[in-house]
């Protein structure tokens, strides 16, 4: 797959940049209401495939060869049960100790940014499995 015609190719180029500050936007914001760090890294996954199909497969694979994005989803989902693990951690603390209160926002946004990655990479590698053809 070469890519697609100049004018999808200056489409996607445009719209990558709003794509990808919404997600940001969403996963951010993910403290305040539920399930949004993974719709933002749902949405930046699809604006990477949507990069991939306008300009071609070879470009991709340069730009962003397959073993990197497993090997980033990998550690994505690592921090995050890494995360999760310090948040049970500190949850079972917290009302022994009254400092740990404050830790506890921040552990939550850290597991929704690993989230947002985790999810971001993992179907960025489901899609370059299932569009590897041979």
């Amino acid at each position: 797959m070469n890519g697609l015609s100049d004018v999808v190719k200056t489409v996607s180029r445009y719209a990558t940049g709003p794509l990808v500050i919404f997600g940001i936007y969403l996963f951010t914001h993910a403290d305040r209401s539920h399930g949004v760090g993974f719709a933002g890294g749902l949405i930046i996954a699809l604006t990477v495939m949507m990069l991939i199909l306008s300009f071609g497969w070879r470009r991709a694979q340069y730009t962003l060869p397959p073993v990197k994005v497993q090997t980033a989803g990998l550690f994505s989902l690592l921090a995050m049960t890494a995360t999760m693990t310090a948040m049970t951690y500190a949850s079972t603390i917290c009302f022994s100790v009254p400092a740990f209160i404050s830790l506890y926002p921040v552990l939550i946004q850290m597991l929704n940014v690993f989230l947002c990655l985790g999810t971001a990479f993992a179907f960025i590698s489901i899609f370059y499995v299932l569009s590897r053809g041979k």
